[in-house]
């Protein structure tokens, strides 16, 4: 019975340890390329810590497709990555970072894109100093005129990052951007502790 108490107490604070406000984000973003469906360009991917103090934060593609990629592009270049599309694709907020690749548009591209880390609390447990941007946007042949998008810097879909730990999107007409959170780590403690006690139950009837 002792050693039964000792394995439950040590799972509970195994349970207990786990950070607050370390969690993970998965998103999923839809573009509607219909109108350059053929027709060559370029995606461009970053990831941007607004000033030194932020706590880490990393993105991480996956699942890249709707598109036909051109990996011998000379254009294409990748700055403080690891990783090639399809993916994974994993950029870190610490670094200066930039991924950008030459492809042919179908009608519809779709990607998913993790955000975590220290930095990413769904409670608004962080402790930045500054907020961090994901962003994704799309070029022309030449590398000059944005595409799928009016804003002024050509982002077509973004996910902000507030200094608290939060997290908000935005994206232009034909983009969209939709998030799914993972339990928080809180709740999974929760669920960890449960487990244990149900474990102890277990044995207890099984020894009586």
């Amino acid at each position: 019975m002792k050693q039964l108490l000792s394995i439950a107490s040590a799972l509970l604070l195994a349970c207990a340890v786990i950070p607050a406000h370390a969690d993970s984000v998965t998103y999923t973003v839809t573009v509607n390329t219909s109108s350059q469906t053929g027709h060559g360009g370029y995606v461009d991917f970053e990831l941007n810590a607004g000033s030194l103090g932020a706590q880490d934060i990393t993105a991480t593609v996956t699942g890249f497709s709707g598109a036909v990629l051109i990996p011998g592009d000379p254009m294409n270049d990748a700055i403080g990555t690891t990783g090639s599309l399809p993916g994974p694709v994993t950029f870190d907020n610490q670094a200066g970072n930039d991924y950008f690749e030459a492809l042919t548009f179908g009608s519809q591209l779709n990607f998913l894109v993790t955000l975590s880390g220290d930095g990413v609390s769904t409670s608004g447990a962080s402790t930045s100093d500054s907020g961090t941007i994901f962003q994704v946007s799309f070029w022309d042949p030449s590398g000059s005129a944005a595409l799928f998008s009016s804003d002024p810097n050509g982002i077509a879909g973004e996910i902000d990052v507030a200094a608290d730990g939060t997290l908000t999107t935005g994206s232009q007409d034909g983009t969209t951007v939709s998030a799914a959170a993972t339990p928080e780590p809180a709740t999974l403690s929760l669920v960890g502790a449960a487990g244990v006690l149900m474990y102890v139950a277990q044995r207890r009837r099984r020894a009586a």
